[in-house]
């Protein structure tokens, strides 16, 4: 599987040492979420964000959508991960209390 690195995620609402992650109004403590991200991108003439390079063949266009999928596939993998992780955190933390 080959990636482009354009995408990544990161989880919101998560509590580490006392601190808060974002403002504490605006989320809930006890369902993390997760935010996908485009974390670099070209631009194209119009000025709208670019994903993909100029294709000049059906193959070409073929090559870059599936390496989009497969990246966005790993993405999906390690934030179900870490979604899991953090409840399994929040979950142990319910128990102490």
């Amino acid at each position: 599987m080959t990636t482009t690195g354009k995408f990544d995620f990161q989880l919101t609402g998560i509590v580490r040492d006392g601190s808060v992650d974002l403002n504490p109004e605006m989320i809930s403590l006890e369902m993390p979420t997760v935010q996908i991200f485009l974390r670099w991108h070209s631009t194209a003439d119009n000025g709208a964000p670019a994903v993909i390079n100029e294709c000049r063949t059906e193959g070409e266009v073929d090559t870059n959508i599936q390496m989009l999928k497969d990246e966005l596939d790993a993405v999906a993998t390690r934030a179900k991960a870490a979604l899991r992780r953090e409840e399994a955190r929040i979950a142990v933390g319910r128990k102490d209390v």
